[in-house]
């Protein structure tokens, strides 16, 4: 092999590795931002900037009163008060669909749902039919555990007595039922 030839691998070689290093510099750096990120929101920071703007007053303040506080993060859940739910009651009534009262009143459709349902705005999801059809099964299912079950008699099973003589009486009448076993001595 001519030392072109070594020359041309071993710069292809170097381009793989810096592509590989590359790769991993932006990999690494979105596991550390990710990290980071976690941390911060651990920590009670919205962002990462406002931890970073923090460590930074920290590091050229002498107490620690120069830390910057920031306001805790919004509430996720909404809160549903008496009016809300009387004017989302209301709008339901007008006969709007559950997702326009939602995004009317910046909340969920399942809360939505839930109001509806609690005011009893819902239909059944049962037909009538098919309600009597349980209400019938449920009466046949009441009179047979009211009613008892009748027992059958069962077989008398005989059982092999011995007669009043010697225990050998009982087997010589045994053996004589299986002739392999007759003249064993008991």
């Amino acid at each position: 092999m001519t030392y072109e030839k070594k020359i041309t691998k071993l710069e292809k070689q170097i381009a793989i590795l810096k592509a590989k290093a590359a790769k991993a510099i932006i990999v690494g750096a979105k596991a550390l931002r990710k990290h980071t990120t976690v941390f911060a929101k651990k920590h009670g920071f919205k962002r990462i900037e406002h931890l970073m703007d923090s460590l930074g007053s920290m590091e050229g303040a002498k107490t620690a009163s120069a830390v910057v506080e920031y306001p805790p993060p919004p509430r996720k859940r909404s809160k549903v008060t008496d009016s809300l739910r009387r004017n989302i009651v209301a709008a339901l009534k007008a006969g709007k669909t559950t997702a326009v009262v939602a995004k009317m009143h910046k909340v969920s459709t399942a809360t939505v749902n839930n109001i509806k349902k609690a005011a009893g705005l819902t239909k059944s999801k049962r037909s009538p039919a098919r309600a009597s059809k349980k209400k019938k099964a449920a009466a046949r299912r009441s009179k047979r555990a009211i009613k008892p079950k009748e027992s059958k008699p069962k077989k008398a099973v005989e059982k092999f007595k011995p007669s009043k003589g010697s225990k050998t009486q009982g087997i010589a009448q045994t053996s004589a039922a299986t002739p392999e076993l007759q003249g064993t001595p008991v």
